[in-house]
């Protein structure tokens, strides 16, 4: 997508289990499997915490089809709206070629 990741809003794995309706341990392992763009922030004498990006939950929800829940997001109106069009459009275009 077409912004800056730096401006981006990001997300702790408790907000992105909230949005995705799983629980913690489900969003570490869709980090740990590539489906979930993230970084983890280190603190002194721990394994440090995971920052997930807003982008990366918009993508996994429109790939998963849950396309209801990208409106659970509090605000993305900072993101390019026609990339986020475009993946829309593109996933509802091969789900209607499927069929």
């Amino acid at each position: 997508m077409g912004f800056n990741v730096l401006q981006e809003r990001k997300y702790t794995v408790k907000e992105v289990a909230k949005i995705l309706r799983c629980s913690p341990s489900q969003v570490r392992f869709l980090l740990a499997t590539g489906h979930l763009r993230g970084f983890k922030i280190k603190k002194k004498n721990s394994k440090g915490s995971w920052r997930i990006y807003e982008s990366s939950v918009i993508e996994y929800l429109i790939e998963s089809d849950n396309f209801v829940e990208i409106f659970n997001l509090k605000d993305f109106s900072h993101l390019e709206e026609k990339a986020i069009l475009q993946k829309l459009k593109s996933k509802l275009f091969r789900l209607a070629s499927q069929s």
